[in-house]
């Protein structure tokens, strides 16, 4: 027994001595948690966080420690403002989570949804104040573009509880839904083997139930140019797909997705953007994603029809550009190359730097064997480092997170 006890003496007494000898094999201390409370007292007050505090917020939140301070420091400051206080302090506290996962996000995509669906259960515990509805929006718009499907859903089902009927809500419920349309097939705006149709053909990714699914595919992906050995693999012939009304022109028949669920929610998303219509400033929006669900189910001239009613509603240049943007993919989706040149002008008339509309513009006029031009329009980008809308559109609603975290800004004050 007194042989182990020395042996473990010896042994604990060596370890000591490698840890002072070299100091990264001695135990790392734990990361202090931020004092929130006096940042929480001075946001309450209308002082924003500085620069530095941000940054310190931004990578306790990353990393857990914010959520463990809020849960501490932050649960005390809120009972410090007594049953009268305490509502206001509710909202401070999530305005200032919104200033710290928005700057998360901006920095590299990340965000920290546990504490998002912390100070949302914080705010739960009694009626929302007016100025939740804007909380809630820009939360529900970081995670679509920063969080899995699972986490939005229950972070969207919660807000609807507070706020039923928020067309931006509606907006972001509609995208759910049209996230999961269909189950074996993609709508191309994720994967694309058509540079042509960046927004419309279908991509099969699992298996595919049947052989004339599989033909239907490819007769939709095939490029006005294709080769009689190409159209030879689908089985049929250009003639015959397009007398059929499969293609590149309207496809009026059933629906092109057996699953009930498929059908289910593109429905669903549909009520939910035409509810959404009803809202002037959402107007333009919700006709664009209606026009992506037609394309979705091979109705381009029914698309093109939602596409020219926002370009109608739309005054926002940005708005603008992606009206007539799809109205070209929809012209270009039927083999009209020329209506679709047209419109991409248009588009870039609304946005010079519009890569999406330049590529598209110079692809068209490639098909149509007309390569100085195509590489005269590709040589037109003056700002490479400019935004494309399009990019924006394709992740998420176009909510403006920034001016909705300066509104919040004010109400708490």
């Amino acid at each position: 027994m007194g042989s182990l006890l020395r042996t473990v003496a010896l042994t604990l007494l060596f370890a000591g001595l490698l840890a002072v000898a070299d100091p990264s094999r001695a135990q790392t201390p734990s990361l202090t948690l931020p004092d929130v409370a006096p940042i929480l007292d001075r946001y309450h007050l209308g002082t924003v966080p500085t620069p530095a505090e941000l940054s310190t917020l931004t990578a306790a939140a990353a990393d857990g420690r914010l959520l463990s301070s809020l849960r501490t420091g932050g649960w005390d400051w809120l009972q410090d403002g007594g049953p009268a206080g305490i509502r206001g302090r509710r909202l401070t506290l999530a305005a200032l989570v919104l200033e710290v996962v928005s700057a998360e996000h901006d920095a590299g995509g990340a965000l920290s949804t546990p504490v998002i669906e912390w100070a949302c259960a914080n705010l739960r515990e009694a009626d929302p104040l007016p100025a939740e509805r804007t909380w809630q929006v820009a939360t529900v718009a970081l995670l679509q573009t920063g969080a899995s499907r699972s986490d939005l859903e229950v972070h969207l089902a919660h807000a609807r509880t507070r706020f039923k009927n928020e067309p931006r809500l509606l907006l972001a419920d509609a995208w759910l839904e049209r996230s999961g349309i269909p189950s074996n097939f993609r709508h191309n705006n994720m994967v694309s083997t058509n540079p042509y149709f960046p927004n419309g053909p279908l991509m099969p990714v699992g298996v595919v139930a049947n052989a004339p699914v599989l033909q239907l595919y490819t007769v939709l992906n095939a490029s006005p140019d294709t080769t009689a050995r190409e159209w030879s693999t689908t089985g049929t012939s250009p003639f015959e797909s397009r007398s059929r009304g499969i293609g590149m022109v309207e496809h009026d028949g059933p629906p092109l997705f057996s699953s009930s669920a498929a059908e289910s929610s593109w429905r669903a998303a549909k009520d939910d953007y035409k509810h959404a219509r009803g809202t002037a400033a959402l107007a333009a929006e919700a006709e664009l994603r209606l026009g992506q669900l037609d394309l979705l189910y091979a109705k381009p001239t029914k698309a093109l029809d939602h596409f020219t009613a926002a370009a109608n509603r739309a005054s926002d240049p940005d708005l603008q550009y992606l009206a007539y943007f799809l109205m070209g993919q929809s012209e270009e989706r039927q083999a009209h190359l020329s209506p679709a040149c047209v419109y991409y002008r248009k588009a870039l008339e609304a946005n010079p730097n519009g890569r999406a509309a330049i590529d598209a513009w110079a692809g068209a006029l490639e098909k149509e064997g007309l390569f100085a031009d195509a590489a005269a329009i590709r040589a037109r980008v003056t700002d490479p480092a400019a935004a494309d809308p399009w990019k924006a559109f394709t992740k998420g609603d176009l909510v403006p997170v920034k001016s909705l975290v300066e509104q919040l800004r004010k109400a708490v004050q």
